[in-house]
């Protein structure tokens, strides 16, 4: 049979990928700098353990090229898919050992995980497995909510998503004089008052009524040279960007806003990285998953363009 009579070869780029950008499938650490893994984990936000599965998919959408750095990314660093990490649906604690567990190795050898929730209270897990290495972290929240709460259901749940900040704290696994929350907009009462425990905090209405640069520069200043955890909930965002979170709140931030904000944050140590409260049950058009999938990139840029700086 001629060349003529071929088949072209099929563009995977069209392909959905098994893994987080076609990456390779391994728990091998050697020579690594960035593990992906999935949390497929709720305490009580249903759906939002299909997220790591929604984001792989969407993740075809992305390009190795980061036209911000004008960079392949992926020929500066090593990434690898780490697949899911276990966990035992209805047992929060059981889940955080499991979590802490397995990230263990890949922390220890110094590579850079970033996890894909699952709601919120699966950041818990991580600090732990952190913060064993690298001691109390500063911590960059992204959210608007400010997840410091003591309990729920009259002091009968002390560990969900609302409450994993606080418990980090009382575990000092973060260092809240190195911690700041960034894009709050909504409180369960008004006297609740994050800055009691230590932390900063920045309203979304302090970031729109300044230029991004000096949200920036007051993100830099917090968390300092010390190593530092970026968490990202999507409900940050303005629901019209990002509707597949289960608390979605009006008046957040803009895809472009909060890109331009990691992007700024080049040359930071950050250790590791998470995007939680995705839900695809309660986003068909699945831009929420192609948003998460595109902030993953841009984390992993921020891991590449240090390593090469050093």
């Amino acid at each position: 049979m001629g060349s003529s009579d071929q088949s072209p070869p099929i563009d995977s780029t069209y392909i959905p990928p098994g893994t987080f950008l076609g990456l390779p499938a391994t728990r091998q650490m050697e020579g690594v700098d960035i593990a992906i893994a999935g949390i497929p984990f709720s305490s009580g936000n249903a759906g939002s353990q299909d997220a790591p599965a929604a984001i792989r998919a969407a993740s075809v959408g992305v390009r190795p090229t980061n036209p911000a750095r004008r960079a392949n990314i992926l020929q500066q660093c090593r990434a690898i898919d780490f697949g899911d990490l276990p966990v035992v649906p209805g047992l929060i604690q059981e889940t955080y050992t499991e979590i802490e567990a397995c990230l263990a190795p890949a922390v220890e050898a110094g590579v850079v995980p970033i996890c894909m929730g699952g709601d919120h209270s699966v950041t818990l897990g991580q600090l732990r497995a952190l913060s064993r290495r690298h001691g109390p972290l500063g911590l960059l929240l992204l959210d608007a909510h400010h997840d410091v709460y003591n309990s729920y259901f009259d002091g009968r749940v002390r560990y969900n998503a609302g409450t994993h900040l606080r418990r980090a704290i009382n575990e000092q696994l973060v260092d809240p004089s190195r911690s700041i929350i960034a894009g709050l907009r909504t409180f369960r009462d008004i006297d609740d008052d994050p800055t009691a425990l230590g932390l900063d905090v920045w309203t979304i209405d302090d970031i729109v009524s300044a230029p991004l640069t000096v949200t920036v520069e007051r993100i830099r200043d917090r968390l300092g040279d010390g190593p530092a955890f970026l968490s990202f909930d999507v409900d940050v965002m303005d629901p019209a960007f990002a509707p597949g979170t289960g608390s979605p709140v009006p008046g957040g931030l803009l895809s472009r806003e909060a890109l331009a904000i990691i992007r700024g944050l080049t040359d930071l140590p950050f250790v590791g990285f998470d995007i939680v409260e995705i839900n695809p049950t309660l986003d068909p058009s699945r831009i929420t998953a192609g948003l998460g999938a595109y902030l993953i990139f841009e984390f992993m840029t921020l891991v590449a363009m240090r390593l090469s700086s050093e």
